[in-house]
């Protein structure tokens, strides 16, 4: 009977003699086939590059042709100050490794991206919601936002904000065990990795820094406003320098 007892114990430590592994293998089965309805439709040709998308696209060819971050679409091939750079690498990065700078070559192979970008952001929204609420609900929750408006737009668009929405996910699931090192490394890399996709991942980074400022843990607190001064100040010493140039 011992013996039954402690095998039990360990089943039930792992969660494998309890129905719940049963129940997210349901949910997450939803999910994917929630996203593939969403996207079989769409999954052909390249990602839509119109509006700001065409803006990051062109900073990421001047990026990969090693012109620097400037527009070359403008008179002079301006140097650019008004987006963070992340983006236009990850665009960069496509075009170097297809050899081409080919909008409908290199779309085709963005939208295979962001078709993965958006299967990892659904996951990790689940992730997030269910550390807060019932797992039902969490799907629920998840589920919505999968056929929401401006996800569904913006998964469609060569924009920054489903890559940005997948890091501040990320970075959530990571600073839950912040007491970890390598998970607190992981989060403070993705919350970097937010800002530079959207300046507003500032909030982000002030975020990490008052947590352990509410936590009263001041060197981790001093760590963490270092790493974030870093990302922040380059990139406003940047603009400040871009600013003061002749060319501006």
């Amino acid at each position: 009977m011992s013996t039954e007892a402690a095998t039990q114990s360990a089943l039930n430590e792992t969660g494998l003699s309890h129905p719940r592994w049963k129940t997210e293998a349901i949910h997450f089965t939803v999910l994917t086939v929630a996203v593939l309805i969403c996207w079989i439709p769409r999954l052909r040709g390249p990602i839509d590059l119109r509006w700001d998308g065409a803006v990051y696209y062109v900073l990421g060819t001047s990026l990969a042709e090693g012109h620097g971050y400037r527009l070359l679409n403008e008179p002079g091939n301006i140097e650019a100050n008004q987006y963070p750079p992340m983006l236009p690498a990850i665009i960069a990065a496509h075009q170097l490794i297809l050899g081409t700078n080919d909008p409908i070559i290199v779309g085709r192979w963005l939208r295979i991206t962001y078709f993965l970008f958006f299967n990892l952001y659904v996951f990790t929204i689940y992730l997030v919601a269910v550390g807060y609420l019932p797992s039902k609900y969490a799907l629920l929750a998840t589920v919505i936002c999968v056929f929401g408006l401006f996800t569904y737009f913006m998964s469609d668009l060569s924009f920054p904000e489903i890559p940005f929405a997948l890091a501040t996910t990320l970075f959530v699931l990571f600073n839950r065990n912040s007491g970890k090192r390598t998970d607190a490394v992981f989060a403070g890399l993705f919350a970097v990795v937010a800002y530079a996709l959207r300046t507003a991942g500032i909030a982000l980074l002030a975020a990490w820094v008052g947590e352990s400022v509410i936590k009263k843990d001041l060197r981790r607190a001093m760590f963490r406003s270092v790493v974030s001064g870093i990302a922040v100040f380059s990139w406003l010493l940047y603009i400040s320098a871009v600013e003061s140039g002749q060319s501006y």
